[in-house]
């Protein structure tokens, strides 16, 4: 039936059909359109955006993310468990520590590509650099009030948007505040359900600590493979966030793959 009324419209708009000058056919055309869903062929729609496949997401991890086997496991339980999992009680919030070069960028473009049809080519991902998008410290109110627009009108388009905010650890203290009501255990904020969205940090806080505590771990002799999410979280929350810890997130830390120097 679609494809019936696509040759339709085709037909009718060429020189062959005069008849429809009798009608306003651009409205006519547009009711077409939204009734039979062609609309989405067109245009992104947040219906057909979303294509999470756990399978392909484990797949992903593996083939492509070497050397990092604490986020590759803590992410994938995290997605599967927010998608997969039926109704999430709140939006996903993943923090990715550790210093430049490391993969957390990467990561993030794996779980855009993984839940969203479009990738990082979707409308539905949205990505701020502080050092882009939030560089003036005195404007901060301003960036707080075109974020929360942003966010809110994002979401209504679209439940599951992906939000990445890059170099974290050069945001200006204070904006990130609009956030904490909407990582809550909420159905709405103002009329908006946030809880299918995903919000991804990426930090270089707290590098130090993971790569101080992954060298005393080689130096003990262990295998790097050894090292669990456990032997850093707790310590890696005081180092990145000090008192900012009262947002819902959740810690996945990077290590080096390269570097150390074992004496």
């Amino acid at each position: 039936m679609r494809y019936n009324v696509i040759l339709f419209l085709l037909l009718a708009s060429s020189d062959a059909f005069p008849f429809v000058a009798l009608i306003p056919f651009s409205v006519a055309i547009t009711g077409v359109i939204y009734k039979y869903g062609l609309n989405c062929l067109l245009y992104e729609c947040c219906s057909s955006a979303v294509h999470f496949n756990k399978t392909s997401l484990e797949q992903s991890l593996s083939d492509e993310l070497h050397g990092q086997h604490i986020a590759a496991e803590r992410v994938y339980h995290h997605l599967v468990d927010h998608i997969a999992g039926g109704s999430p009680q709140k939006p996903l919030a993943l923090s990715f520590h550790g210093y430049t070069g490391v993969g957390k960028n990467f990561v993030s473009n794996i779980i855009v590509n993984n839940v969203l049809r479009l990738g990082t080519r979707s409308r539905f991902y949205h990505f701020y650099d502080a050092t882009i998008h939030f560089k003036h410290a005195s404007r901060i109110s301003e960036y707080k009030e075109r974020l929360y627009q942003d966010l809110h009108t994002a979401v209504s388009e679209c439940p599951t948007s992906i939000f990445v905010f890059d170099e974290m650890h050069n945001m200006p203290h204070g904006i990130l505040d609009i956030l904490s009501p909407l990582l809550e255990v909420r159905e709405t904020v103002e009329g908006v359900d946030f809880r299918r969205s995903i919000f991804i940090f990426l930090s270089n806080a707290g590098g130090n600590y993971i790569n101080r505590r992954t060298y005393e771990h080689l130096v003990d002799g262990k295998k790097r493979e050894d090292l669990r999410y456990t032997d850093v979280d707790r310590f890696l929350a005081k180092s990145a966030f000090n008192n900012e810890g009262k947002y819902y997130i959740c810690l996945i830390f990077f290590v080096r793959i390269s570097g150390f120097k074992i004496f």
